[in-house]
């Protein structure tokens, strides 16, 4: 297509082109709410420029070559942005294409400068320059706006935290439309044309002011339902580890800074309780550098740090840290800085704190955050605990004194004995709680975690060290004996504050506590006293009239009738499922002993491989009979992952047996026994009860009989 067959002046088409570009780079100005700080937004607009140009010089050729061009402009792109963001330009550009957006959302908003992720949305910035441009001078001028408009969808959500676009964009990029709209038309304007457009200015720029309410509204955030990547094996809860560490001899230097002050450091809070022990958080995704805003009005403190003998996934940081120089993944509710690799024996970094101390008067009437509960895999506080909340709680007003008199309690009504057993599952805390009153301090802070979570606390259990000031003032050091735990609970405009729950070793004055040793659960002391005193045959009175006990033997007849007419519903109850399970397993064994004893080998080739099938069948799997052997076996890797490799020996074997009119290449036997070890190994893979219960399933019957 040549430009004169456009119908339109060269000078109006560079004109929309013009237009075009100028609302793609107004959108692309979004990409800064994206990402944390750092990105080069002239380069990113210097990109889609060149594009743009190139765009408009080739609105003359065939339709096929403009999109390969636009193609292959758009990796150029990427490349182009993944250098300037300090990438490679090869792994990172094919990240960039496969994964880009999926780094970027994978990471906490805002998200860290990734290559692949500034390549992604470089790449599609300049894809919409280009496709605006040429829809803009192709067809109608204001299709040019709809490259533009789903650009900016895409940043609105990416950058859904950063709240709505600013007022001169809306307004720049309402004008730069305008304009786009009045290139359709002749350039000379008409008094009439001339104040509609006018008039259509004003209200697009009363826009902004007028829907200012519905802008802040809540925005929906992709990042919430993205599944993000799975924790490194931590090895045991750093709850748990607490003796480790403080039974190293000699105490070894965990970690040393520059902060003259001795302070408590965090290592990691624990969010999650399933009834054995407390574990950290599971939403950890990648985070830039900075952890929260730094405010200008309020001084702030780097440190540097340099790590000693800790052995952990996480760096230790103090309370209000607000950046950290190494990239690090973390949670929601900031419980901790997890690397991707445990860290070496002097790793430095450094950090910017801001300094936050709350006072109890401060505290008096905030409220707590929003809570979720800890307990997961079905953990539940018996009612006992709960009534012990209640207990420890009762007379409370406010959030900040429900958090302070769960501390209060334990400090004053149990004893603290470093000679108890170790552990802090629901069992241990039970007897510490309810009978014994005497344990360490992990059950002092893993039971104000229960009792503060009974009654609504949003809680976590911290883990970390105390500093100590280094005689010269050169700073600070945590020794590994200096290990301590903590509970926490989140206040609105204030966040998480420490509580301390545990008494003094010295602090035995209370005669009520419990001084034996944990006992068995099960033991007579925990046997209730009976409510009345029992009566001895030898007190029953021989005079009893005839009639009273026939009366009695009348009545306990009824009762037996009645006892029989329930036994017999429950029986009745119990047959239909034992006889649907008995008729279910007696179908599959014999339709399975018929493939077996097949006298034809070609028969018990295809036998064994329908066996094979009906199993991943029963397991969710689909079969359509549509397709081939070899097609089931793949489709059914959905179900049992690379399992599924074991059937295709038996595929090829039934295809032969089916289709070749020779002898078969191997013994059909040899097919059975792979179909033995498939079902073990797809037992394992699936685990024994899903397994079983796929036995059970006529999901295979049904599939035969459709076949």
């Amino acid at each position: 297509m040549k430009l004169h067959r456009l119908g339109l002046p060269t000078a109006n088409l560079a004109l929309r082109a013009l237009c075009a570009w100028a609302i793609t780079v107004v959108v692309a100005q979004q990409s800064r709410n994206v990402f944390a700080h750092g990105l080069r937004i002239w380069l990113l607009i210097g990109s889609m420029t060149v594009c743009s140009l190139i765009a408009f010089v080739l609105i003359g050729q065939h339709w096929i070559i403009r999109m390969t061009t636009y193609a292959l402009l758009a990796v150029g792109g990427v490349s182009v942005a993944v250098v300037g963001a300090d990438g490679r330009a090869g792994p990172d550009t094919a990240r960039a294409l496969v994964r880009g957006l999926g780094d970027v959302l994978s990471a906490v908003w805002p998200a860290p400068l990734f290559p692949a992720g500034v390549g992604a949305l470089s790449g599609l910035a300049c894809l919409t320059a280009m496709l605006a441009v040429d829809l803009s001078t192709h067809k109608i001028a204001i299709t040019g706006m709809l490259p533009s408009l789903g650009l900016l969808g895409l940043l609105a959500l990416l950058a859904a935290p950063a709240g709505p676009p600013s007022e001169w964009m809306i307004g720049a990029y309402a004008l730069g439309a305008l304009a786009l709209l009045r290139s359709q038309s002749s350039m000379r304007f008409s008094s009439t044309r001339l104040s509609l457009f006018g008039l259509l200015t004003l209200a697009l720029a009363a826009v902004p002011v007028l829907f200012s309410s519905l802008a802040t509204a809540e925005r929906y955030d992709p990042r919430g339902s993205f599944k993000t990547a799975s924790l490194p094996d931590i090895g045991i809860s750093p709850l748990a580890r607490l003796d480790e560490w403080r039974t190293r001899t000699p105490a070894d230097a965990v970690l040393t800074s520059d902060l003259a002050t001795a302070t408590r450091w965090r290592l990691v809070g624990l969010t999650r309780y399933d009834g054995r022990t407390w574990m950290p958080a599971e939403d950890f995704r990648r985070s830039s550098d900075e952890i929260g805003p730094i405010s200008q009005a309020v001084a702030t403190t780097k440190v540097s740090v340099t790590l000693g003998d800790l052995d952990s996934f996480w760096y230790p940081a103090p309370q209000g840290t607000l950046n950290i120089s190494l990239p690090v993944r973390i949670d929601g509710g900031i419980s901790g800085f997890l690397a991707d690799d445990r860290p070496a024996q002097g790793t430095t970094y450094s950090l910017v704190i801001e300094p936050t101390e709350v006072t109890p008067a401060q505290l008096s009437g905030a409220r707590a955050a929003h809570a979720e509960t800890p307990f997961i895999n079905g953990v539940q506080l018996s009612p006992t605990l709960l009534q012990l909340a209640t207990t420890a709680t009762a007379g409370a007003q406010t959030d900040y004194e429900r958090a302070e008199r769960i501390a209060s309690y334990l400090r004053k009504q149990f004893t603290l004995d470093d000679a108890s057993p170790a552990g802090h599952s629901m069992v241990v805390e039970e007897l510490f709680l309810l009978r014994t009153k005497r344990g360490r301090d992990e059950q002092f802070v893993s039971a104000y975690g229960l009792l503060a979570a009974a009654v609504g606390l949003p809680v976590r259990i911290a883990v970390g060290f105390t500093t100590i000031a280094k005689a010269d003032g050169s700073g600070s050091v945590a020794l590994s004996d200096g290990a301590i735990a903590w509970p926490e609970v989140n206040f609105e405009g204030f966040g998480w504050v420490p509580f301390d729950p545990i008494p003094s070793s010295e602090d035995v004055s209370n005669p009520d506590r419990g001084t034996g040793v944990i006992a068995p659960i099960a033991d007579d002391a925990s046997v209730p006293p009976p409510s009345t005193t029992p009566t001895s045959s030898d007190s029953l009175p021989t005079n009893q009239p005839p009639e009273t006990i026939d009366t009695a033997a009348a009545t306990d007849s009824g009762t037996s009738v009645r006892q029989m007419l329930v036994g017999a519903s429950l029986g009745l109850a119990l047959l239909i499922p034992l006889t649907y399970v008995a008729i279910v397993l007696w179908i599959k064994r014999k339709r399975r002993a018929a493939r077996l004893a097949a006298e034809d080998p070609r028969d018990r080739a295809i036998g064994a491989f329908r066996t094979g099938v009906d199993t991943l069948v029963d397991l969710g799997s689909s079969a359509p009979a549509s397709m081939t052997d070899r097609e089931l076996v793949s489709l059914g890797a959905h179900t049992v992952g690379g399992i599924v490799r074991e059937l295709e020996p038996m595929a090829r074997l039934a295809t032969e047996a089916v289709f070749r009119p020779q002898p078969l290449s191997a013994s059909s036997v040899k097919s059975w026994q792979q179909l033995a070890e498939f079902e073990r190994l797809s037992a394992e893979e699936v685990g024994r009860f899903r397994f079983w219960r796929s036995r059970l399933s006529m999901r295979s019957l049904r599939h035969d009989r459709q076949s």
